[in-house]
Parts: C-alpha cells; sequence; structure tokens
C-alpha cells in the first residue's frame, strides 16, 4: 500500500480486519471528547469494576501532554471530566 501527497498533520493507521483500527479511534474520541450518552448506556458500567476511561498521551510542536478523563456519576452532562497536563505543569 502507498498513499502520495498526505499531508504532514494527517496520521493514517492501516491493518486488517479486527486489528483494533476502530477500537482505538473510539477510545481517542472519548478520550477528548467524552462519553455520549448512548455509549454510557451500552459500555458503563465497566464488566470488570473499576473506573471507566483513561490516558492518552499526546505530543506535538509545542511539546507533550497527557489527556485524562475519567466518568463520573455525580458528573450532570456525563460525559466526564478531561484533565490536561503538560511538563511545565
Amino acid at each position: 500500500m502507498s498513499v502520495d501527497e498526505l499531508s504532514d498533520g494527517v496520521t493514517l493507521f492501516f491493518g486488517r480486519n479486527e486489528a483494533g483500527k476502530t477500537t482505538l479511534m473510539r477510545f481517542i474520541r472519548r478520550a477528548l471528547y467524552g462519553f455520549s450518552p448512548e455509549r454510557r448506556r451500552l459500555y458503563l458500567p465497566p464488566v470488570n469494576g473499576g473506573i471507566p476511561g483513561g490516558m492518552l498521551r499526546v505530543q506535538n510542536h509545542s511539546g507533550e501532554f497527557v489527556v485524562e478523563r475519567r466518568q463520573s456519576d455525580t458528573d450532570p452532562n456525563g460525559g466526564g471530566r478531561a484533565i490536561v497536563l503538560a511538563q511545565n505543569g
């Protein structure tokens, strides 16, 4: 496979069926934008317990950041609270 003239700002994921591409996309979307009411109904609470959510490490021209989002029962909008951490605090 080859891709010509792809912009520097674009990342391409390529893999066989069932390789986890959609799962990765959904995780990134949830970390950045939160949990939709439909997804909360389908996937929450977690089957094996614990706090739903996760962390995403992002790197760009400004440095490295960590985006952490955890679902909370007390969140009135249900999207979960996002915390963005940078190396400089």
